[in-house]
């Protein structure tokens, strides 16, 4: 077994990663990069719906009540509850390296930055059980809560990942506890450490449920006392394929 496959395990294994069709999820977001850009409350106790075969995010309500919000990795937009169109953006990830992307965010800068943040943060195991996935080991390192296994992984290009090379931490039952990498939204010149706990069971897959970003200092010191980002979720359900094409829905065991 490889390396890869053994941290995916660790997550109730691909057949059932790849066999779901939706993540939902009541999520709230926040932290210092949001109040750095003038969005101190961007998610507030708000429902989330992961499609990953459409790579899309659907945020409801967003911005505002009666407002859908909809991250796609080419387009983000608003829409009204009857799916008409308010506001959209397209090519999101080339407005993100603009001058005025690094001052201030609009609605639709928080739906990308957060779109890709619940993709990265909710389906990571998923994303590992894609083809194209390379996964070298780096070898232990001893922590605050045991021995950990690094691994340098690097995801296909096309993926929306805030990063496309990252370093995994597990523990010592695999299961994935802190991710390093340089986000692109950061222009990829500061590295920062993603600690995920927390994890449930939902439906055997293993999700974090809380998860934080935090600057990550040459050898890989991490200041936990800045606190970039923060996101919680709760009420997680999943729903998967069943035999003759029908979904069921699945809530955490």
């Amino acid at each position: 077994m490889s390396d890869l496959d053994r941290v995916i395990d660790a997550h109730g294994g691909r057949e059932r990663w790849q066999g779901m069709s939706r993540l939902l999820a009541t999520l709230s977001l926040g932290g210092m990069e949001f109040v750095a850009h003038f969005q101190p409350r961007p998610f507030r106790e708000v429902e989330v719906t992961l499609d990953p075969r459409a790579f899309r995010v659907t945020c409801t309500p967003f911005p505002n009540p009666g407002c859908v919000g909809v991250f796609d990795p080419q387009r983000v937009r608003l829409e009204d509850e009857d799916g008409g169109a308010l506001e959209e953006r397209a090519a999101p990830a080339r407005i993100a390296r603009s001058l005025r992307h690094w001052f201030l965010w609009d609605s639709l800068d928080v739906l990308y930055v957060s779109g890709m943040t619940l993709w990265h943060s909710l389906l990571l195991p998923l994303i590992l059980a894609r083809s194209g996935v390379a996964c070298e080991p780096l070898g232990p390192v001893t922590t605050d809560a045991g021995r950990w296994q690094r691994y340098d992984v690097r995801f296909p290009a096309d993926l929306p990942l805030p990063a496309a090379q990252q370093t995994l931490y597990t523990d010592g039952a695999g299961v994935i506890r802190r991710v390093d990498y340089a986000p692109v939204t950061y222009g990829s010149v500061m590295r920062v450490a993603q600690l995920l706990e927390g994890h449930e069971s939902v439906d055997g897959r293993i999700i974090a449920t809380r998860q934080t970003l935090h600057p990550c200092l040459p050898g890989g010191y991490v200041v936990r006392a800045s606190r970039l980002a923060w996101l919680e979720a709760s009420d997680l359900r999943v729903v998967a394929d069943a035999p003759g094409g029908a979904e069921s829905e699945r809530a955490p065991s």
